[in-house]
Formats: structure tokens, C-alpha cells, sequence
């Protein structure tokens, strides 16, 4: 009787699977009629994302990896087409849970798409299926302090999050200070008592000067 026998070789960095024809009895033996060598793909625990103030951030993490050199970060543009915005380098061989994170510093005002473009030392590329998430420019976190205020202003945000235009404006349409970061610190002790208005990118935000 003759029985089909796979066996798989483990080794410190390519699973090997071999497989043959079992003759059995006393003197039977063992003939191989197929030997692969197959690299496992990297197995994919999760892939997911959330807005945050300014910015999405990623998350991901794989359970095994074999020969994996790493993960290019792609992203949806307004013409449809993924283009690579980032990589993180693979751990090559593991064989415990590892987890990744990517910060998208740029996303648009709407619905993002993004996916994992698993890259292996031989070239070859695997892709996650692909998420979306949705972002809003209006979400963004800004403490403005002391607001009333007589002499100067605080602008608490995050060090990521500066790169924007800022301009502060009377009532009537004035513009008074204007800058294309976010400063840390504005002198405004020469300002006149009353109510201004500060504009980040979309957001309004209203101070007083006591």
C-alpha cells in the first residue's frame, strides 16, 4: 500500500516541505517526489486607523513573519491610485505578535484610504485590504490661554500640528497678527480691550482682551 507523507522541515529562516511516497512494510522505504521550498506570508493580525487632533493614525501587527523586510504605507490620492507615503522595516523573521504604528501627518478633510503594501527581501509584495477613515480639519485641538487675556496668549497644540496658517482679526475684518505656523507664545499688550476673533485653517475660535 502505498500512502501519500508530507513533511514539513523547520529551520531558523525557510520552512522546507517535502513531500513523498510512503511503500510501508518491513522493507518498505521512503521516496521523494517533491521538495519546496516555500517562505510563509506574513500573517496579518489586524490593520485599522483613527483620527486624531491634526493627523490619522495607523495601527497594525502580525503574528509571524518570515523574510519580511518590511511595509510601505500607501495611501489613496484624488485620482484614485495608491501612492507610498511612509515605510516601517519588518522584523524578518518572527515568530511572536509585533505591533506597528504609522502617523499620516498630511490627511485630507473627508474619507482616507489606506492599505499595507507587505514588501519580502526577494521582492515580492503582498497588500492588505484596504480601510478607510474619516478625517476632519474642524477636529483639530487647540487651547488658547489665558482667554480673557491682558498682555499675551498661550497656543497649546500639538509640535506636528503648528505647520498651519494663523491669523487673529478684529471683529469687522481687521487682520492684526498673522503667521503661517502656529506660535507658542504671541506679546499682544499693545492690543486694544475687546473681542477678536483667531482663525486656524477653517477654525474660529473667539478671545477677549480684558
Amino acid at each position: 500500500m502505498k500512502n501519500i507523507l508530507t513533511i514539513i522541515l523547520l529551520f531558523a529562516t525557510t520552512i522546507i516541505y517535502a513531500q513523498g511516497k510512503f511503500f510501508g512494510g518491513d522493507g518498505g522505504g521512503f521516496a521523494f517526489s517533491e521538495l519546496l521550498n516555500q517562505a510563509l506570508p506574513v500573517e496579518l493580525v489586524y490593520f485599522n486607523g483613527e483620527a486624531a487632533s491634526g493627523h490619522i493614525l495607523l495601527h497594525w501587527a502580525t503574528a509571524t513573519e518570515i523574510n519580511n523586510e518590511g511595509f510601505i504605507i500607501e495611501k489613496m490620492n484624488k485620482n484614485g491610485r495608491f501612492i507610498s507615503i511612509g515605510f516601517i522595516k519588518g522584523q524578518g523573521n518572527s515568530f511572536t505578535e509585533t505591533k506597528y504604528n504609522f502617523t499620516d501627518k498630511n490627511p485630507a478633510d473627508g474619507i482616507n484610504y489606506y492599505r499595507l503594501a507587505q514588501k519580502d527581501f526577494a521582492g515580492k509584495t503582498n497588500y492588505s485590504e484596504t480601510i478607510a477613515i474619516e478625517f476632519s480639519k474642524n477636529n483639530l485641538t487647540i487651547n488658547i490661554s489665558p482667554n480673557p487675556f491682558s498682555d499675551y496668549l498661550n497656543i497649546n497644540i500639538g509640535e506636528e500640528e503648528r505647520n498651519q496658517f494663523f491669523q487673529i482679526y478684529t471683529l469687522s475684518g481687521k487682520i492684526i497678527f498673522r503667521s503661517k505656523t502656529i506660535p507658542e507664545h504671541i506679546e499682544l499688550s499693545d492690543l486694544n480691550p475687546g473681542t477678536y476673533l483667531v482663525l486656524i485653517n477653517d477654525k474660529t475660535i473667539k478671545i477677549t482682551k480684558n
